[in-house]
């Protein structure tokens, strides 16, 4: 018989009395508590799945064998104050990256604070986080995931500072599975555009944002990063481009989404001469319009563009030439189906991309609508080979 592996679980650096946590086949890790009741020691598997639950679970399973009450938050504490006290401590974690920030703040304070907001923690349980997550908007299955676990994560966060006695997702997502995830009716594929597809649209985009659409269409870049390109960041010489991060909303540049973003990628020939193009024509506004910490895409004001108003002049470009809106990043996935399609393989294509993960690259942009004829040549090709 094999034996059974429990690890203690410990808090802030302090061993939790009873509560071992063990790996099960699956690659799950559950909690169980080890007591001695009556003279003899008892083994409870836990409900929790987290390590906090499982903390919290303990904590009250304690005071049950004491038979006395559990310390409790303040009763008068609501959601809401909940909300700004984890929005502190994420502001004052380092472990979170600026973009993982925002979205926290922004998912916070646009579903769950108008949803729970007035609710004090304590009557916060398994049925209304039920209610909570059915009157979401109509929003794709991804992101509802990622506004229920936000909220997961603030009574998590809640109960190891000892501000609730449990989070009421958790027994939720066990109590509630199917009200606790939608969806999708149709499964997104990520769609690229032919050659001949990709020329008839940025033939149709107006001059003011024509080039920033073509660079990242030979760049892969993300729209945010692209607005965020300076001269100086462009070596024309040696074919490169240094990516300095995103442009926020305020016109100042920040961090990239991820460490891997912040690489130096070659450029084609095609994308240095857009660069090279702009600054001839941004010459002609005076010196300062084209200095070498002057932004490449930019309005008749010298002001950045509008990712917005770039997102609509894509959108109606490619509406009106091949049918239907797309979006910016589908001309991100087109360089990877070019790649693909080019036999590049999985590495190279995602040092060019900057994926954080390699299955990124393999799974999502060499599965492509609209490469169906290209990957049937590439099998024909290998088997007569």
């Amino acid at each position: 018989m094999t034996a059974i592996h429990r690890t203690p679980v410990e808090t802030r650096g302090k061993r939790v009395p009873g509560l071992y946590s063990r790996t099960v086949g699956d690659g799950r890790e559950v909690f169980e508590y080890r007591a001695r009741l009556n003279g003899r020691v008892v083994t409870r598997k836990l409900d929790a799945r987290s390590r906090s639950d499982a903390v919290a679970e303990a904590e009250r399973l304690r005071s049950d064998a004491r038979g006395v009450t559990p310390v409790t938050a303040d009763r008068r504490l609501t959601v809401e104050r909940l909300a700004e006290s984890f929005r502190q401590a994420i502001d004052a974690d380092l472990a979170y990256s600026p973009r993982t920030r925002e979205d926290l703040h922004a998912r916070l304070t646009v579903h769950v604070v108008p949803n729970l907001g007035r609710l004090r923690v304590y009557e916060v349980d398994a049925f209304a986080i039920r209610r909570f997550a059915r009157a979401l908007p109509t929003m794709r299955a991804k992101t509802h995931r990622n506004v229920v676990s936000v909220a997961s994560s603030m009574f998590a966060w809640a109960v190891a500072e000892g501000l609730a006695a449990e989070n009421p997702v958790t027994r939720a997502r066990e109590r509630f599975p199917r009200d606790l995830r939608r969806t999708d009716a149709e499964r997104f594929e990520p769609r690229a555009l032919s050659d001949d597809e990709l020329t008839a649209a940025l033939a149709k985009v107006g001059p003011t944002y024509r080039p920033l659409v073509g660079f990242i269409a030979e760049t892969g870049a993300r729209i945010s990063e692209a607005l965020a390109v300076r001269f100086e960041d462009v070596d024309v010489n040696a074919g490169t481009w240094t990516i300095a991060g995103q442009l926020d909303a305020d016109g100042s540049v920040r961090s990239a989404k991820t460490p891997g973003s912040m690489a130096t990628v070659p450029l084609s020939v095609a994308a240095v001469a857009i660069v090279k193009k702009r600054r001839r024509t941004l010459m002609r506004q005076g010196f300062l319009a084209a200095s070498s910490d002057a932004f490449v895409f930019t309005g008749t004001r010298g002001r950045p563009l509008s990712r917005r108003n770039a997102l609509r002049a894509w959108q109606v470009a490619t509406e009106a030439t091949l049918g239907e809106p797309f979006r910016l990043h589908d001309l991100r996935t087109t360089l990877a189906s070019r790649l693909a399609a080019n036999g590049v393989d999985v590495p190279t294509a995602q040092a060019l991309l900057r994926h954080a993960r390699p299955s990124t690259t393999l799974d999502i942009y060499t599965r492509v609508q609209g490469d169906a004829e290209a990957r049937l040549e590439r099998m024909r090709k290998a088997l007569e080979a």
